[in-house]
Formats: structure tokens, sequence, C-alpha cells
């Protein structure tokens, strides 16, 4: 675009001032709508940045994480584990030489003492009886294991006044002034859980295990100390690290900030640890879930590890236990063990990195923003497209990568403002320039509509350059659908009622494949025809194709206000293979469409739905694009009509990331039960397919076909070159 932008320079920058000014203001009051959604798009930085370029450290050498896992409550019993049997692991735990073991385990209530409700129904003398009681007091035997060494018990707060307190309140860090308890803003807990007396003052040592959840739920800080009355109570990981560390001295440090007293840090001697105004830092994760040492609680009872795994070592004990354990989301994984939210801490603590949020982020932020911002309103309004272009990017990127930088430093400051203003600056000037071109754009939209679906269109424009529809082969994913018994549905049905129901049923499929960057290339009666992977490149043609199916099916479900009475079901078809795609037709009538061997496939697979009672099915080479997406289960081997090349299809049974463990275990079932029938093992196959129809009665049907083929090889076996595939004859 060739336009000499200061010729309407000055209207495009008092509008870009004012939004500067307008958002700096709106900034430093703080409204909580506009804070809200700016902490979310902090969030949503913070996280992708995270998740995708933190690069995990190894297993910190110092920590270990005793885990009452699965594994232990199989061999020892379910939770709560007998006080005893808790205290002979503690025992264990010092005998192995742990420096600190810290409990993410509440004993908030005494443990039942099974001899005195025994002996209260017999006649016992009194000497006898309080000697056997005694020998199952099995609080008392904890309370003597957790005295022997540097024991640490968790305690719970709340901010909630109608909660009730429970248990014994351990010692506080420190105690405030009366000066600090008025002027200080730390967050002011109400009540408390901790434990039952006997425990407590036997460990010696107790510690909160709260966490502070943003509003998305999502765990990224974490606090070091809480107020409790006029006292300060330390973390699980702050109490671990100090004592692992020694150190005998805790002192807050105080600062003012905008007229007002807040809190920045805490010195532990002469280790000094910032924090934001609320006492919180940043998690340091070290890594994904389970980045540091692991052992089962059960290996430390049977004395299978060695005292150089324990010795020396700031032990957390905690449960990772299904319906046991606690699990949280957090930044960098969204389902994460909470003791190990502590061990993450206590290891930034010793390593001397604590990411903090300083309470002076913001005023820096702010005038980044009017800084950044007054000079991008000047110089974008008087730039060219392509220079205008390039600074953005630039700067975008350079506040990217500084932030990232920084926060590997330590210290976390709001990114969003100044992305905003970059970006809003850009955006302005772009849309403000490029108006005079609006009659072109208009007929480029005019040519294209008549064979691109619009969500392509906007692409294309936004590229600034027409795509080309002329004739090529290229990889391509290929989508069938159709509405399954459609003309026993049908057949009652007035010919208005009949277009009704394929107009109420093809609108939110059309918007589902569009949603998904899929281009539809033809409605022939029920059937529903579509592609991925042109006009515009898609390198992930086979997962959106997939995905998009996945969503079909179920909206489908959902539709209502129909004239049938049954619900709506699909079959869907999906392969991926070349193709030829382009502008194909007569003079008369054009149509953007696909062709080709690996289309007719996607057809057939859509088909065999109905004969291997299933919804979905797909081919080998959507499989092998998908496979680490997806969870899969390989349904057949097939040699289709007019093809003598035999190909494996599948079934797509959800995504891996949301699959359930009794899910991997009936698809590598349902796998190795195929295998074996591709082996010729007719009587263990049998068995595996009998076996699979009593527990998954959903696929009934599609399990009888596999034994009524082994019933008939068993009396005719096939023949010696026989591939497993099944022979179809017809289309």
């Amino acid at each position: 675009m060739r336009v000499e932008r200061s010729e309407f320079a000055l209207i495009p920058t008092l509008l870009g001032l004012c939004f500067v000014f307008c958002l700096t203001a709106t900034l430093f009051f703080n409204p909580p709508l506009l804070s809200f959604w700016i902490k979310s798009l902090e969030n949503w930085i913070y996280d992708a940045g995270i998740r995708k370029y933190y690069k995990p450290l190894s297993a910190d050498p110092r920590i270990v994480i005793v885990d009452i896992d699965d594994s232990s409550l199989n061999e020892f019993g379910r939770w709560p584990w007998p006080r005893n049997q808790m205290a002979d692991l503690v025992d264990k735990l010092y005998k192995l030489g742990a420096t600190v073991v810290a409990f993410d385990i509440l004993f908030s209530e005494p443990e039942k003492n099974i001899a005195e409700e025994v002996l209260m129904k017999i006649k016992t003398p009194i000497a006898s009886r309080e000697k056997i009681i005694q020998s199952f007091d099995y609080d008392a035997m904890l309370a003597k294991s957790l005295s022997q060494g540097d024991s640490i018990l968790a305690t719970v707060f709340s901010p909630n006044a109608a909660d009730v307190s429970i248990g014994t309140l351990p010692s506080p860090l420190l105690t405030l002034t009366p000066e600090e308890v008025t002027s200080l803003t730390l967050p002011l807990m109400k009540h408390y859980i901790s434990n039952i007396e006997i425990l407590e003052k036997a460990a010696k040592n107790g510690a909160f295990i709260n966490s502070t959840p943003d509003t998305d739920a999502v765990i990224r800080f974490n606090p070091l100390f809480l107020r409790y009355e006029n006292s300060i109570y330390p973390s699980l990981a702050l109490k671990a690290a100090s004592r692992y560390l020694l150190t005998e001295k805790a002192k807050l440090q105080i600062g003012t900030y905008r007229g007002k007293k807040i809190v920045e840090g805490i010195h532990l001697d002469q280790f000094y640890i910032p924090t934001d105004p609320e006492g919180r830092i940043l998690v340091p994760f070290r890594g994904p879930p389970y980045s540091f040492s692991y052992i089962s609680a059960k290996d430390i009872l049977q004395d299978r590890i060695s005292s150089e795994a324990i010795a020396t070592k700031l032990i957390f004990l905690g449960s990772s236990a299904t319906a046991v354990g606690d699990l949280l989301p957090t930044a960098i994984a969204p389902v994460f063990p909470g003791v190990e939210i502590q061990a993450s801490i206590a290891s930034g603590i010793l390593d001397r990195y604590l990411p903090f949020a300083p309470a002076w982020g913001k005023g820096i932020s702010i005038t980044l923003t009017l800084v950044l911002g007054i000079l991008l309103a000047y110089l974008f309004a008087r730039l060219h497209v392509f220079l205008t272009s390039l600074i953005a990017c630039s700067l975008l990127l350079a506040l990217v990568v500084s932030h990232q930088w920084i926060l590997k430093k330590g210290v976390l400051f709001p990114l969003v403002p100044s992305l905003l203003t970059v970006a809003f600056l850009y955006l302005f000037n772009l849309i403000y320039g490029f108006f005079i071109e609006a009659r072109k754009r208009k007929e480029m939209r005019s040519i294209f509509e008549l064979y691109v679906p619009p969500s392509y269109i906007n692409l294309m424009l936004k590229k600034g350059e027409p795509l080309s529809l002329e004739g090529d082969a290229k990889e391509i994913t290929v989508l069938f659908s159709d509405i399954q018994d459609f003309t026993k549905i049908s057949e009652p049905l007035t010919p208005k009622e009949v277009k009704n129901l394929i107009n109420r049923v093809f609108t939110p499929m059309t918007q589902i494949i569009f949603n998904g960057q899929g281009t539809i290339d033809k409605y022939v009666g029920d059937m529903i025809m579509a592609f991925w992977g042109a006009p515009l490149e898609n390198t992930r043609h086979a997962y959106d194709a997939i995905s998009a199916a996945f969503m079909m099916l179920q909206e489908v479900g959902k539709i209502s206000d129909l004239p049938t009475k049954e619900p709506l079901h699909f079959r869907i078809g999906i392969n991926t293979g070349i193709m030829n795609v382009g502008d194909m037709g007569s003079q008369f009538r054009r149509a953007y469409t696909v062709v080709g061997d690996a289309v007719n496939f996607g057809s057939r697979l859509e088909q065999l739905c109905k004969f291997y009672h299933l919804h979905l099915l797909v081919g080998e080479k959507t499989r092998e694009q998908t496979e680490n997406d997806f969870l899969f289960r390989q349904i057949d081997r097939v040699r289709v009509a007019g093809k003598e090349v035999a190909e494996n299809i599948y079934e797509p049974l959800c995504l891996k990331a949301k699959a359930t463990k009794e899910s991997f275990k009936m698809a590598e079932a349902h796998n190795q039960a195929l295998q074996m029938y591709f082996a010729q093992d007719w009587k263990a196959s049998a068995h595996a397919f009998s076996e699979l129809q009593k527990s998954d009665p959903k696929y009934r049907e599609l399990y009888q076909i596999y034994l009524d083929r082994i019933e008939t090889f068993l009396s005719a076996p096939p023949l010696n070159n026989w591939d497993g595939a099944h022979t179809f004859t017809t289309k």
C-alpha cells in the first residue's frame, strides 16, 4: 500500500494519545472490571511462557518426596492409615538419616483406642487394663516418633468468620507489634484446622499448607506467611527450609508505598526473601509434575530404600493417591501434586531463586505505557504500513522477551498494558490507513466468496493477496458424514419437514466445520462432505478434522425441536492422503472440490460405520498424524471393492489428555484381542472378544462381528496367504 501517511496524521495522532491517556489513568485508579481482564491476560501470558518455554531443572538432590501413593494403599490398606503405621514410617525415615520431615497431612482428630473400646465390655483388672490401653495408644506412638527429630506438622488457615477452629495451633514464626497489626495490610485469617495437642507438641514445629489460587482457580502464587490474630505463621515450605538451613531469627521487611505500609519480604537470619504485599511469591517450579525425587511410602515401610536416598535430606511427606492425593491446577500443569508445590518453594529458598511481583512494578508499567504510547501515537500516524508493522512486531517481541528475561531474574512485571498500547495503536493506524482500499477489498470478497468459505476469505484479505484456486495435488484430510437411518427417519415426514430437518442439522454442523478451519465441499441429501488443508495451508488438518468430528457427534445429540421423536446420530468417515484439489467443473457450473482414491476411501469409511455399528472411523494416515493427540483403537484391516491393497481402519476414542486409565486399559485390551485375531490365534482372540463384550456392552455388535468370523475360521480356516483383511465386495 503506497499512501503518504503524513497527509492525514493529525487525527490518528490525537485519537491515539486519547487512548494512551485513558489507559494509563484507568490503570492508576484500577477499576475492578478492567483489573480483572488485565489480570486474566497477564495470567494467560505467564502460563503460556512457563509451559512452553521454561526449561525444566533436574531433581533437587536435597529434597525427597515420600509419597503415600496408590501402591502404598494397595499394600497397607486404605487411607487414613493407623497412627502406629505412620509412627513406623516416621521412625524409619529418621533411622535412615532424614534431616527434616515436613508433613503435607493433617491429624486433626484423635484416633480411637481399640483396646479401650474392647475392655469396656469385658472384666479386666484395672492395672492390666491401663497397660493394655497404653500399648494401643497409637497417637502416643506417633507423638514419640515425631519427637525424635525435626518434624513439621501441617495446619490449614481459613479467612471465613463462619468456620470453626480445630486442633492445637503451632507456635508462630513471629509476633507483630501493635503498630504493625493496625498498619499492615496482610490478609487476616479467622480460623484454623490443626493437629491434636499431643502430636503438635511432640513435633514442636508447625506450618500452614494453604494455597492462594487466582480467580481462575489456578495456582501461580503461594503465601510464605499468613497472619492470624497478632502473629505471623510460616508456610510448610518456609518452615521446612528454615529448619533445614538451621536459621534462628525471622523478621518482616516493611516499606511504604503510596502512603501505606506494606510487607516487602522476610528475613531469615541474613537471608532475604522478597514477596508481594500479601506475603506471596511466584511458585518457582523446577518443571512439570514429579520433577522431584519421589519414593513410595510402601518402599520405606518395607525397608527397600537405602540410607543414601534419605540421609541428610529434607523430606516432604504427602499423598498422590487417587481420590486422596492433593492434586491442584497450576500455571505449569493442570494437575500438580500439592506436596510438590511446597517442595518447589523450599527448593527455591535453598537455591535463592524466589520470583515475586513487587508492589512498585505497577508504577513502572504505567510509566512505560505512557512513554511508549506517546511515542508510538506520533510515529505510527506518520510511517508507512511496512515500517509500522516492523516496529510494532519488533516491540511486541522485545516486550515479551524482556518480560521472560526479567522473570528469570526473579521479578514479575505487568506486561499486558504495554502490549495493549502497542497492539491497539498499530491496529488503529492500520485500519485508519486501509479505509481508502475498502472498495478493492470488497471486490476481492465478491470474487472469492463464490468458491471459498467466509473464514478463508477473511484470512485471504489479511494476507493481502489472492490465493490460487488452480488444480493441485497435496495432502488433505477429507470428512464424510450422514445422518444414521435417515431414510427411516424421513419416511413419515412431509417434504417441508424433511427440508426443515436438514437445515436444522446442517447449520450447526457447518458452523463447527468452519470454526475448525474446514472447507465445505458439498451437501448431498443428508450427507456433508468437507476437507482440511486447502486452499490455505494447515499442518494440523488431520487433528482439526477429528476434533470437528467429535464436536459434530456431540452437537447432533443436542439438537432439539425436531419433527422426529428419536434422537439423531451421525456416521462419520475421515481419511488423509494425496488428493487433487481445485476449481473443477464446466463453463456452466464450477466448484472448489477434491477428488482421488483417498477421497473415495473416506466415503467408504463413512459407509463402513454402519457395518461396524460405530459413529466414527478414520484411515491409517489420519491416525499416524494424530496418534500423539488422540486415543485410538484399531477396528479392522479392510480391502474395499475396487482396491487390492488392504488398509487398517481405526476409531478415535477421545483426546489422550482427557482419557482415563480405564479408557487406555480398554483400548489396549481391544487392540491385543485384534492382534490375536490377525495372528490366527482363534481361541485366545475369541476369549478376549467375549470378555470385552461382557465388560463393554455398548460395543456388543462390534465384538459379535469378530466372534462370528472366528467361528467361521474355526471350521474353514483362511488361506495361507491371508493378511487379516476383511474384503468387501460391494461399494
